[in-house]
């Protein structure tokens, strides 16, 4: 059986992020939330901030 996902995380982002993420999301054929947590669970390292953030 699959577990359920019940938890949510909120990110704030700009408008011009959003639409980067949603054109990235749709690129590789997936809904944002897939998108963003695909990315962020396989992605950390590459994900980190540069400026000092």
């Amino acid at each position: 059986m699959v577990e359920k996902r019940t938890k949510n995380i909120q990110v704030r982002v700009t408008d011009d992020e959003k639409k980067a993420i949603e054109a990235k999301a749709n690129e590789a054929g997936l809904s944002m939330a897939s998108f963003v947590r695909t990315t962020l669970l396989n992605n950390v390292r590459t994900a980190m901030p540069t400026n000092g953030n």
